[in-house]
């Protein structure tokens, strides 16, 4: 019995720690959060989330964030009140924002360029 619990209770420890080492994405809303940042003013998208942990209590996460014509003073007000709703409202201990104005890129949620490459090169 004695050996079953400790089995079990390592068994998590175990997952955590590989999940962290690989750096693992968080359990964390994202369709929520794109629609949470989207609703600031100025933002018109937010796109190629990355998101991951370095312990059990540091979440990391980037993203870019398509804004209007702006000043650069206010674009950074911009991303640090967007940091600041990301840290109260989901717990996430570093975000990075990179602000972008009418740049052509794929605007997915998630980065899919090696998807594509690999697609094209199986072609």
């Amino acid at each position: 019995m004695i050996a079953l619990y400790i089995m079990r209770e390592a068994w998590h420890v175990i997952k955590d720690t590989v999940a962290i080492l690989m750096q693992a994405s968080p359990d964390l809303d994202y369709d929520q959060i794109k629609i949470d940042i989207e609703k600031f003013k100025n933002v018109k998208n937010v796109h190629h989330f990355h998101a991951w942990m370095n312990d059990e209590h540091s979440t990391f996460f980037e993203a870019h964030i398509d804004l209007d014509d702006l000043p650069l003073s206010k674009v950074d007000e911009i991303c640090c009140e967007i940091e600041c709703y990301l840290k109260d409202t989901y717990d996430i201990s570093h975000v990075t924002l990179q602000p972008e104005y009418q740049r052509e890129d794929d605007k997915s949620m998630f980065c899919s360029k090696h998807i594509k490459e690999k697609e094209n090169h199986d072609n």
